[in-house]
C-alpha cells in the first residue's frame, strides 16, 4: 500500500515565522498530482493533505499512515512545504502551532520521524521537503551513527529531496515554491527523467530537479537516498511510453521475499555508515567486502542479489558523482559489476545487470578520462597527493598504472560490446600519451598490485593504436624493475610499511624486509609476456641473468567467476624460478601455454559479463591478475 502525507503550512502564529503565500498550493499540487487524480500513484482513501495544520494534527496523521496499516506492508511519502529550522544539528518541520523556543515540542522533528519510520519497518521511504535550510535534514541521518545510537537507522530504504542547501532559503515565486514547480515538471513529464522504467524514483527526479534549478540559477537542492530492496517507487512515469533503448532485464519496484528482508536489515547500519563515509571518500574494496557479505548471507534460493546491487549502485552513484575523483565513480560501478561474479554463470538477471552496468561504467571511464585530462593539461602536479610528497613516491606510481589499467578496460569493454566511439577513442589516447609525456619519471615498478593494470593496458595497446605508448610504458616498467632487482612489494603495504619499503630501496639496501617484498611475484610474468607481445623479448633476455633464481608466479582460479572473493579457495600457482629451467623468455613461454590452457578449459571465460566482472574484481582487488585477456 502506498501512502502519502501532503503538508502545506502557509500561516504561523509565532511572530518569529512569517506567513507563507505558496506551501498550501505546493502540498495540493503535489496531493492531486500523486493521489487525487484518477489512476493516483498513492492510495487516495488513505492518504492525506494537510493545510496549515496544528503539530497535534500532523503528527495524528503521521501515526496514522505509518503505524495504522492493518498489517499491509507500506510505501510511505511525505511533502512538506513550509518553514524549517535546523537547529544544534537537528532538522525541524514548522506547523502553525510551532515555537522556534520550543522546537522539539511544537515542531516535528526529522530524526523523530526517521524513529517511526524505523520503529514501524516502513517498506519504502521517501521525503521532500520544501523549505529553507532543508539539506541540514542530512545532520539527522548522521546523529543515527554516533556512539550509543547505532541501530537505531535500521530502515534501508529512505530516499530524501530537500530544497535547498543547510545554508540557503527556499524561495516562492507567484504562490508557489521554485523547488516544487521544478518538481512537478518533472513528475507530470514536462521535464523528461527517463524514459526505460513505468515508475521514477526519488533519486533520480532529485537529480532531474538540481539539473532544472541549475539552469535557472535558483537554490541548489539537495538528494540522497540508500535502498536495498530494490528500485524505489516514487510516482509514475509519464515519458515512459516513449523509450529510447532497451529495458534492462531488472524488475520494477521492491522485489525481495520474507526470507531476504531479515538479512538486509541486518546490513542495513553498516551499508549507512559506508554510504555516509562515501561523501568525503569512496573505498571500493570496503565497498565490495560489504557486498560481498550481505549478499552471503541471503538465503540460498533467493534472487535478490542483482536487485540489491543495482539498488545499491545507483544510490551510492549519487553521492560520489560529486567527488573531486572521477575514478571514485568508475570503483563504485567495478566493485558493483564484481559483486555479481559469483552470480553471472547462471543467473539471467544478474547477466544483464553486469551488460548494463558495463555500458555505464563505458561511459564513466570515457568521462572520467576527460575530466584528469583537462586537469593535467592545466596543471601538471595535478595527479599528485595533496596530503604528503613523499608518500607520492610509492602511490604515484600506483595510481598511474590504475588511471591506465581503467583505461584500458574502458577499450577491453568497448571492443567486447561494439560500443567504440572515435571521440571517446580519441579522449583515452590524449591521456594516455599525456601521462607517459608528464609523468615520464613517475612511472616506477614499486608494488605487486600494479600488475593487473599493466597487463589489462599492455592487452588492448594495439586496438587503442598506442602500440608504441605500450614499447615505452613497458620500457619503463622494465628498466626499474631491473633497477632495484626486482624488489617490488607485496600489494595493499599500509602506509608506514610503505614509507619502510621505500626508504630501503632509496638507501639500496641489499636485503628489505622479506614481509614487505612480493615473492613470488606475478610483476616478472607481466613482464616476460608483454616483452613477448611486444617483439621485445631481447631486452628481457639481456637482463635475466640478474634475476638468477627470483620466483615469479601466475595464479588462474579453476572458475573465474570466485575471482571476486577476498579468498580463492581453487586454482592453480603455476610458480617458475629464473634459473631452474627459465633462463629467456622462449623458457617461460612453456609454462604460459600450460596456464592458457588451463584458462581455456574453463567454459565461462567465454561469457562476456564474466570477462568483464573478473576484470573489474582484479582492479578493485589488485592481488590477482585475470591472466585470460592475454590471447
Amino acid at each position: 500500500m502506498r501512502v502519502l502525507v501532503a503538508i502545506g503550512c502557509d500561516h504561523y502564529s509565532s511572530e518569529k515565522l512569517s506567513d507563507l503565500a505558496g506551501a498550501e498550493n505546493d502540498a495540493s499540487a503535489i496531493f492531486d498530482l500523486l493521489a487525487r487524480n484518477e489512476g493516483g500513484f498513492y492510495d487516495k482513501d488513505r492518504s492525506i493533505l494537510l493545510r496549515s495544520p496544528s503539530s497535534e494534527e500532523a503528527r495524528a496523521a503521521l501515526e496514522q499512515t505509518i503505524f495504522d496499516t492493518n498489517n499491509d506492508e507500506v510505501d510511505f511519502c511525505l511533502f512538506f512545504a513550509g518553514h524549517g529550522y535546523l537547529k544544534d544539528g537537528a532538522y525541524f518541520l514548522c506547523v502553525k502551532d510551532t515555537s522556534v523556543d520550543r522546537l522539539s515540542v511544537s515542531a516535528i522533528g526529522i530524526t523523530e520521524l526517521f524513529m517511526w519510520i524505523n520503529e514501524a519497518n516502513v517498506r519504502d521511504s521517501n521525503i521532500v521537503i520544501d523549505s529553507c535550510q532543508a539539506g541540514g535534514i542530512a545532520c539527522d541521518v548522521a546523529a543515527f551513527l554516533k556512539p550509543g545510537k547505532i541501530g537505531n537507522l535500521g530502515s534501508p530504504s529512505i530516499s530524501v529531496l530537500a530544497a535547498a542547501a543547510a545554508d540557503q532559503v527556499a524561495r516562492e515565486i507567484n504562490g508557489q515554491g521554485v523547488a516544487t514547480s521544478a518538481l512537478l515538471k518533472c513528475l507530470s513529464g514536462e521535464v523528461v527523467v527517463q524514459t526505460d522504467r513505468p515508475s521514477l524514483n526519488l533519486i533520480e527526479v532529485g537529480h532531474s530537479v538540481a539539473e532544472l534549478m541549475g539552469k535557472e540559477n535558483q537554490q541548489a537542492p539537495v538528494y540522497w537516498g540508500l535502498n536495498l530492496f530494490g528500485r524505489s517507487l516514487f510516482a509514475s512515469n509519464p515519458r515512459f511510453d516513449e523509450p529510447k533503448r532497451p529495458v534492462i532485464g531488472l524488475p520494477d519496484g521492491l522485489n525481495r521475499s520474507a526470507d531476504d528482508e531479515p538479512v538486509i536489515r541486518e546490513h542495513a547500519t553498516k551499508v549507512w555508515e559506508l554510504y555516509l563515509s562515501s561523501s568525503r571518500q569512496f573505498d571500493a574494496i570496503s565497498f565490495l567486502n560489504l557486498t560481498q557479505s550481505l549478499l552471503s548471507d541471503l538465503p540460498t534460493d533467493s534472487t535478490a542479489a542483482p536487485i540489491i546491487v543495482d539498488a545499491l549502485a545507483t544510490t551510492f552513484r549519487q553521492i560520489v558523482s560529486g567527488s573531486n575523483d572521477p575514478f571514485e565513480e568508475i570503483e563504485l560501478l567495478g566493485a558493483c559489476i564484481a559483486s555479481l561474479l559469483r552470480y553471472s554463470d547462471g543467473d539471467d538477471v544478474a547477466a544483464s545487470v553486469i551488460i548494463a552496468m558495463s555500458n555505464q561504467l563505458l561511459e564513466t571511464i570515457s568521462s572520467g578520462s576527460k575530466v584528469v585530462l583537462n586537469a593535467i593539461e592545466e596543471n601538471h602536479f595535478a595527479l599528485l597527493s595533496e596530503r604528503s610528497a613523499l608518500a607520492d613516491l610509492y602511490y604515484l606510481p600506483i595510481r598511474i598504472l590504475k588511471i591506465l589499467g581503467w583505461v584500458g578496460t574502458g577499450q577491453y569493454i568497448a571492443n567486447m560490446l561494439n560500443k567504440e566511439c572515435p571521440k571517446e577513442l580519441l579522449v583515452r589516447q590524449q591521456l594516455v600519451r599525456a601521462i607517459l609525456e608528464i609523468y615520464t619519471c613517475s612511472i616506477v615498478a614499486v608494488s605487486d598490485e600494479q600488475t593487473c593494470n599493466f597487463v589489462i593496458f599492455l592487452c588492448v595497446a594495439e586496438s587503442m593504436e598506442l602500440s608504441d605508448e605500450a614499447e615505452q610504458l613497458f620500457g619503463l616498467l622494465c628498466h626499474t624493475f631491473h633497477k632495484f632487482d626486482g624488489n617490488i612489494s607485496r600489494a595493499h603495504l599500509s602506509g608506514s610499511n610503505a614509507y619502510k619499503f621505500i626508504k630501503a630501496r632509496a638507501e639500496e639496501r641489499n636485503a628489505i624486509h622479506e614481509g614487505l617484498i612480493s615473492r613470488p611475484t606475478e610483476f616478472l610474468s607481466a613482464l616476460m609476456c608483454a616483452s613477448e607481445k611486444l617483439a621485445l623479448s631481447g631486452v628481457v633476455d639481456s637482463l635475466i641473468e640478474d634475476f638468477d633464481h627470483m620466483s615469479a608466479n601466475l595464479f588462474v582460479p579453476d572458475s573465474y567467476t570466485s575471482f571476486a572473493e577476498e579468498r580463492i579457495d581453487n586454482g592453480l600457482n603455476h610458480t617458475f624460478i629464473i634459473g631452474h629451467g627459465v633462463w629467456c623468455v622462449k623458457d617461460f613461454m612453456d609454462t604460459w601455454r600450460t596456464v592458457r590452457a588451463q584458462i581455456d578449459s574453463d567454459p565461462s571465460i567465454e561469457l562476456p559479463a564474466i570477462q568483464i566482472a573478473a576484470i573489474c574484481a582484479a582492479l578493485i582487488k589488485p592481488n590477482r591478475t585475470p591472466w585470460f585477456v592475454w590471447d
